[in-house]
């Protein structure tokens, strides 16, 4: 039998679904590409929602690794912190589809239908958020997160245009009253 790892699955299962998308490709096609049993994926992942779950998370961390390595040292006000950190994952996004619609389709279709996967990712960014502003307060950091999902959340892709960016500074004007009052206290 041919020696497999995790990377070489998810590496096999990401190459299927891209030629042919994620209800079209099942365990059973990974494991023949690989030449192995089926049952030997089991060995890796539990099953196919583990491993799509894996993919789609490897996916999001690649394309989102400017937000989640944002360097707040530069920073000395925790407004403009949020900002900069707010248009870098806003661009990630963008980045993300504009570079490959296809996959991020499918990809962030996936997360999104899947709740407990979402609330997984929310939470990595609201941490993220909370870490960078040392701000405990999670309705506060929930509260931005909503008011700025037009230009993160996937649904709103269709949206990201070249305007982007000017949309992005509106909604950041007449919002930085309320968050510097509830950041800089």
């Amino acid at each position: 039998m041919k020696t497999i790892n995790r990377t070489l699955i998810l590496e096999t299962a990401e190459r299927l679904i891209e030629q042919q998308g994620m209800r079209k490709t099942s365990l059973s096609q990974v494991a023949k590409e690989l030449g192995v049993s089926h049952a030997a994926l089991y060995k890796y992942f539990a099953d196919k929602e583990e491993l799509w779950t894996s993919l789609a998370f490897g996916w999001l961390n690649k394309e989102l690794e400017a937000v989640f390595q944002f360097d707040p040292q530069p920073y000395d006000s925790k407004v403009k912190l949020l900002h900069d950190w707010l248009w870098t994952l806003t661009s990630s996004k963008k980045n993300a589809y504009d570079a490959n619609q296809k996959m991020f389709k499918l990809y962030t279709t996936y997360i999104d239908d899947n709740p407990i996967v979402l609330a997984e990712h929310l939470h990595e960014l609201t941490e993220k958020i909370s870490e960078l502003l040392q701000h405990p307060e999670r309705t506060d950091i929930n509260a931005i997160l909503e008011a700025f999902a037009v230009f993160s959340a996937p649904s709103f892709a269709h949206s990201w245009d070249s305007h982007l960016q000017d949309r992005f500074e509106n909604v950041w004007n007449l919002l930085v009253p309320g968050i510097t009052e509830k950041l800089e206290k």
